[in-house]
Parts: C-alpha cells; structure tokens; sequence
C-alpha cells in the first residue's frame, strides 16, 4: 500500500518532466526532418527522443530515490514504517518497524536521543551516508550529461 502512494505521488511530477523535455526535442529540426523523410514514430522516439532524454531519465530516477528515501524517513519520525507497524500494548506504549529498516529504527528509537544516544546515531548517520551517497551519484550523472551535451555548443 505505501509503495503504491509512493508512486501515486512520484509520478505526477516525473509525467511533466518527461512530457516537457519531449516536447521541447519535438520541436528541433532533426526530429521533423525524420519525421517528413517518412520516419515512423517508434523510429523517431528510438533515434531521435531517447538518446536526449536518456541522460535525463537517470539522474531524475536517482533524484526520486533521494525524495522517496527522505518520505520514508520522515514517516518513520511519525511511527509509520514502511515494512509496516507493530503497535505495543503493554507498557511503554511504542510503535515497532517489522521490517527494521534504518528509517524506522531512527523513527522507533527517536525518543532515546536523550538518553543513550548511540542507539540512535548509527543507524541515522548510516541513513544520512545512503542518501550523501545518491546526492553524489545524481551531481555526477548531472556533470557527465552537460559535459556530453556541451561537447560541441553549436549543435
């Protein structure tokens, strides 16, 4: 269910990325050339569309793995765990990840920052390196594309 709301609110705003830089290599000469050279459309988008927007199409998947990894840390902070929630009955009423996946245990564990705050510190600094680590990733696959696309600045 919570993948499904994911995507439900990813999709929305990958839709009009995608859709805006498509129709922007729509309107370049190349692509109507092909196209009154008796380019089919699957010939146009194999050729023509997909080289431009496949540079774009990984760093905005990396950019919506860093979102959807802080949505699931930021429901993790409010006891909604993605692998789902166990609800303690008996005293201390707390809220337990199934899954114990390094949001849900910083989200389990957030009420022992004053008191043992170890337990709590390795699993968000682990969490902080995974989303550094895709932050890093996104700015280099961003470089190569403009140094690919930048190449030759009157083409």
């Amino acid at each position: 269910m919570q993948g499904i709301l994911m995507a439900l609110v990813g999709t929305p705003g990958v839709y009009a990325t995608v859709l805006k830089k498509t129709s922007e290599i729509n309107k370049n000469l190349f692509v109507t050339a092909s196209s009154s050279l008796g380019g089919s459309k699957v010939h146009i988008i194999t050729k023509h569309i997909f080289p431009y927007v496949k540079g774009n199409l990984s760093v905005l998947f990396v950019k919506e793995i860093i979102l959807v990894l802080g949505l699931i840390g930021q429901l993790g902070i409010f006891d909604t765990f993605l692998g789902g929630t166990i609800k303690r009955e008996t005293p201390p009423y707390i809220h337990i990840s199934e899954t114990h996946e390094w949001a849900g245990i910083v989200g389990q564990w957030r009420g022992f920052i004053y008191g043992s705050q170890w337990i709590l510190f390795f699993p968000l600094c682990a969490y902080i390196v995974l989303l550094l680590g895709f932050y890093l990733i996104s700015r280099g696959l961003e470089q190569k594309q403009r140094k690919t696309f930048y190449k030759v600045p009157y083409l």
